[in-house]
Order: C-alpha cells, then sequence, then structure tokens
C-alpha cells in the first residue's frame, strides 16, 4: 500500500451515524493517496464498534474524553505530508477539495497551512465567510494570508505542527492556539474559499442546555488563555476585557444562569494569572500583530457578532 500524502484526522464524542456519513464522502477524493485516522474521545454510543468495522480507517480509542489531546494521538500516527483538519460532522464539498488545497502547498512552500471555507447545511446553501476582512469573492485565486486556519477546513504541514507541538488541552481556540505556535516558528496561512467543506453542524441539532452553557463556558476561558499567552500584559488585559464584555452579554441572550456568569468571569480571571504565569510564550510586536490578524479585538469581535446575528436571522 502506498505511503499517504494526506492523513486525514478527526477527533469524535458520541457522533457515530453522522460521523459514518461524513468518512463515507472521502471515497470520492481524485488525484490524491490518503488516510484517515479517528480518536474516540470515549464514546458510549457504539463508534468504536462501529469504526473497527470500517476499511479504510484507522481507530484510536482514547479510553475518556480528553478533548483535543485526542488530535495529538492521531498526528503521531499520521504517515502522510500533510494533515487535513476537519471535523466529525463535516465533509468536503467536491471531488477535488483536499487536492486543491495540496496544490496550494506544494506551490507555496512558505506556508505552512490553507484554510477555506464552510458551508453550514443548517443555515444556508452558501460560504458563511468568516474572514474578518474579505468576502469571499472578494478573494483572487491566489488567496490572501490569514493569521490562522478553520478547524473544519484545513490542510497543515504535518512537521509543522509537529514542531509546534500540536493542540493544547482544551477544545475552542485549540486551532488559535496550534496557529499562533506555528507563526512564532515562522510560519504563514493562506486563505482559499475556493476549498471548501459542508458542516452539518450536529451541536446546534442536539445539543442541551447544559451543553450549550458547558460551551459558552468553555469559550470564555479559553478566549481569556489565548491573549495571556501570546500578548503583552496590558494588551492582554485590555482585549480579555472586550472578549469578557462580549460573552457575557451573549450569556445573558443565551439565558445562561447569573450565577454561572459570574462563577466563569471568577474563572476567567483565576485562569489569566496561571496562563500569564505558567504558560507565557515571549512574541514580538509583529508576530503579535499577525496573530491578532492585524485588528483590534473590537474589530474582531464585531465580525463575529455579524456572523452571529445573520446565522441568529437566518435560523428564524
Amino acid at each position: 500500500m502506498p505511503t499517504p500524502l494526506v492523513s486525514v484526522v478527526i477527533a469524535t464524542f458520541n457522533r457515530r451515524d453522522v460521523l459514518l456519513s461524513c468518512l463515507r464522502r472521502y471515497a470520492d477524493q481524485v488525484d490524491v493517496a490518503l488516510e484517515i485516522i479517528v480518536a474516540d474521545n470515549g464514546s458510549t454510543d457504539g463508534t468504536a464498534d462501529a469504526l473497527r468495522k470500517l476499511q479504510g480507517v484507522t481507530l484510536v480509542e482514547m479510553g475518556r474524553n480528553v478533548g483535543p489531546l485526542a488530535l495529538n494521538a492521531a498526528i503521531e500516527l499520521a504517515q502522510g505530508r500533510y494533515i487535513w483538519r476537519t471535523d466529525d460532522d463535516a465533509y468536503p464539498a467536491d471531488s477535488e477539495t483536499i487536492r486543491k488545497a495540496v496544490d496550494v502547498l506544494e506551490s507555496r512552500p512558505d506556508i505552512v497551512g490553507v484554510t477555506g471555507e464552510i458551508i453550514e447545511l443548517r443555515l444556508r446553501k452558501e460560504l458563511t465567510g468568516y474572514h474578518p476582512k474579505y468576502r469571499p469573492h472578494e478573494v483572487g485565486p491566489n488567496g490572501v494570508p490569514i493569521s490562522g486556519f478553520n478547524g473544519c477546513v484545513s490542510l497543515l504541514r504535518t512537521d509543522a505542527v509537529r514542531a509546534a507541538g500540536g493542540f493544547w488541552d482544551t477544545f475552542y481556540q485549540e486551532e488559535a492556539d496550534l496557529a499562533a505556535r506555528m507563526i512564532v516558528n515562522g510560519g504563514m496561512f493562506l486563505y482559499m474559499p475556493s476549498i471548501v467543506v459542508h458542516h452539518i453542524g450536529q451541536f446546534s441539532q442536539t445539543a442541551t442546555r447544559e451543553d450549550k452553557t458547558r460551551r459558552w463556558i468553555l469559550q470564555t476561558t479559553t478566549s481569556v488563555r489565548l491573549q495571556f499567552k501570546y500578548f503583552p500584559l496590558w494588551r492582554a488585559m485590555a482585549r480579555s476585557l472586550l472578549h469578557l464584555t462580549s460573552q457575557i452579554l451573549i450569556g445573558f441572550l443565551t439565558r445562561v444562569a447569573p450565577i454561572t456568569i459570574l462563577r466563569t468571569t471568577n474563572s476567567a480571571f483565576q485562569c489569566a494569572v496561571r496562563t500569564y504565569r505558567e504558560e507565557r510564550i515571549l512574541t514580538t510586536r509583529a508576530q503579535q500583530r499577525i496573530i491578532a490578524s492585524n485588528q483590534s479585538m473590537l474589530d474582531e469581535l464585531v465580525h463575529a457578532w455579524r456572523i452571529r446575528l445573520r446565522n441568529k436571522f437566518q435560523q428564524s
């Protein structure tokens, strides 16, 4: 069996049916040798048993939910020159999706990763437009530089991912954290909206109120952790204050219990202190600008709120 060029790496937890449906979509990818590695975070819905019966898929059983560390376990086994980072509820939009991403990296040795766009199937059948500065139709065939990669649709150089230390231990912002370390190592990313995946959005369809509260807590604390890991103290404080204000507003709008909001705000403060003491990575001013996408936290939040409100209205 030939050595794969691309290793598709997926972490999963209790999404057997949607995962199996998405995995079948990789059979039609043309002109690229793939291997698929799925790390199961201790699913209780028969995911592991189903994957053992599936040809062409390597199963890594974590035994319990270890979050993004499962991705690192899969990456350790990867034989491909490139890592296709995606989710268990997403799949390539056409048969040439991964080949197009490979062509970009092979023609651009200065780029460590290429990221694309998402069609959110639960909302619409058009590109989401996550890039803070460009609408997809505004980007030419050569793409534009970007400060990170999208967790659903990205191709990364395997050696660059390993050199940066892989993903951190908590979901949400795990891509931003890895991207920051790759930038510190001298890496650059490219945004190519012509590389597209379909995203089923399984979480939003099945999540309970408790699930959504847990996600809100993680989104609140991990962004603060990111700021204090890579930015100087005064800037980390300013960026975190804006983020916390936005998250508190989201918490009230989504009916997170006030006591949970208070406790999470306190936890975020403790996370900031711990991160600054134990995890801080010194960065240059130029690296900070790249990590921040050359924009303020306020601009970043305004863009995120536009997407949130647009999605909300389209769901109504």
